[in-house]
């Protein structure tokens, strides 16, 4: 398990990276435009296109490293509360839920991606195709999805075994 853990952490940490480095180009476009705009009055043409597009990918790069390290919101104040087995069960229930859910988004994703692609939609000025960026957010996501499928898979090991279940909270936030 400590072996998987290890690949999911850089993993998504490596998902974060490119978040990061997306919000760089962002600013740097922004930047650019800003001093291009007042300067020489000579924006860059699509610039907001662009930045919403980047947006798009900074957001969903980012969301496996939330999931893995804890920073999304999650109620184990009340559950270190209730009697046990319950705070596993209802951490195990949760997890599978929100595998289920992460997987039919991630499917969604690529759905609507050969959707874009077939109808050829593109941005409003500079035309950019749209269904790449789909994809790419599909991708991203299947990054999270992994993450939560071992959130959930650990989560109903720590119904059968107490050492899993010590890991498991030990995780959680406080």
């Amino acid at each position: 398990m400590e072996k998987i853990d290890r690949i999911m952490t850089r993993s998504s940490k490596a998902l974060s990276y490119i978040s990061a480095g997306v919000i760089f180009l962002m600013m740097l476009l922004v930047v650019c435009d800003v001093f291009l705009r007042y300067v020489f009055s000579a924006p860059i043409k699509g610039s907001y296109e662009m930045v919403s597009l980047l947006m798009t990918m900074a957001v969903f790069f980012s969301f496996a490293y939330a999931q893995k390290t804890k920073s999304l919101v999650y109620m184990t104040f009340f559950m270190r509360k209730l009697p046990r087995p319950l705070p596993m069960v209802v951490w195990a229930l949760t997890n599978l839920l929100g595998f289920g859910v992460s997987l039919i988004l991630n499917v969604a994703s690529f759905q609507q991606t050969v959707v874009m692609r077939t109808m050829a939609t593109t941005t409003a000025s500079l035309y950019i195709p749209l269904y790449p960026f789909y994809f790419i957010m599909g991708i991203a996501f299947a990054g999270f999805t992994l993450v939560v499928f071992y959130d959930a898979a650990k989560a109903v090991a720590a119904l059968f075994s107490k050492k899993v279940a010590e890991i498991v909270i030990s995780e959680w936030p406080l």
